[in-house]
């Protein structure tokens, strides 16, 4: 039984019982009420009315269990190093839809090139959250909305974070709510590097709500480096203090697609802060390079104090909207 995955179920269900009993012992009661208004005698009727009720109460279970099942997910609720990197591998492989939910912490590994990896040659989505927290007995009961709550650090050696979609897979993949920190990396993206495996990939990408800080790419995208041919969001993130040796130190944003007027990399609403990149005269882009064969619609972007220019375009042209660029 795959890490976090049997807790969450028994939650859900205990949850599910004590809703149909409640609502058995309700009807039971209003029966009883009605016998007694019209004078029937209640004792006759008590072991006939908690019959009824039992009926109702496993007639509710069958509809909530039967509903429950009838699509295809797991969520993982996870609170350590080892039961996150467990949950990531299982999500790759289960032949299912994932959510893995974060409860709130720090999370450090301490071996491989990157403290955690999802990679998986299957077509199902996959969701990372952060911010989880436990209510009573309910482990990932509800979510804190401060991606600073739960951090995901490369201990200044690592990356600390890689999603792998292969070539020829489509499943979804979302990022959200939680700090990925002092990641290091010696290919692009220092903080979270979402790839495809090579052409290919056609799954769309979110990343939304995370704070990539102090991060550092020996090559280029010292936060984050992101690419598909699908439908690319970065949305709602602060990049802070992060380095590229080469180039682009906050993040490369990636979209590939055959029509080049179709909008299909959306970076909206990032506030870009103090990155830095390149030694000796070579950095061009402190802050975005936007790239890809897809137009990109660029709205809404505070950039302030990075390294050379704020944004960089290759490839396709883009829309640039509501953005206060500093240099350009």
């Amino acid at each position: 039984m795959p890490v976090g995955l049997y807790d969450e179920r028994a939650a859900a269900a205990k949850l599910k019982k004590l809703a149909c009993a409640f609502i058995a012992v309700a009807v039971a009661a209003a029966l009883l009420r009605v016998l007694m208004q019209v004078g029937a005698p209640p004792p006759r009727y008590v072991g006939t009315i908690m019959q009824f009720a039992h009926l109702i109460r496993i007639g509710l279970q069958l509809l909530l269990l039967t509903s429950a099942t009838a699509g295809r997910a797991a969520i993982f609720c996870v609170d350590s190093a080892a039961e996150l990197s467990t949950a990531l591998n299982a999500a790759g492989s289960n032949g299912e839809d994932d959510t893995v939910r974060i409860k709130t912490g720090t999370y450090v590994a301490t071996a491989g090139s990157n403290a955690f990896h999802y990679a998986t040659n299957q077509s199902f989505s996959i969701t990372v959250q952060g911010g989880w927290e436990a209510f009573l007995q309910f482990d990932c009961f509800r979510r804190i909305d401060d991606p600073t709550a739960t951090i995901l650090s490369g201990s200044n050696v690592r990356r600390a974070l890689q999603m792998s979609g292969n070539s020829g897979t489509s499943g979804a993949m979302v990022i959200e709510n939680l700090t990925l920190r002092d990641g290091h990396a010696v290919e692009h993206g220092g903080g979270l590097r979402q790839q495809g495996g090579g052409a290919g990939f056609t799954g769309n990408v979110r990343v939304e709500r995370v704070f990539f800080h102090n991060n550092v790419s020996e090559s280029l995208g010292g936060g984050a480096a992101i690419a598909s041919e699908g439908i690319v969001e970065l949305r709602n993130n602060l990049f802070l203090g992060n380095h590229a040796d080469s180039n682009h130190g906050a993040a490369v944003i990636t979209a590939l697609f055959a029509s080049a007027s179709s909008v299909r990399n959306f970076i909206g609403n990032n506030t870009v802060v103090a990155n830095s990149c390149g030694a000796g005269g070579n950095c061009q882009t402190g802050g975005f390079l936007v790239f890809g064969t897809a137009r990109a619609s660029v709205y809404s972007n505070a950039f302030f104090a990075n390294d050379g220019n704020d944004v960089q375009f290759g490839g396709a042209s883009a829309d640039l909207l509501f953005n206060n660029i500093h240099q350009f």
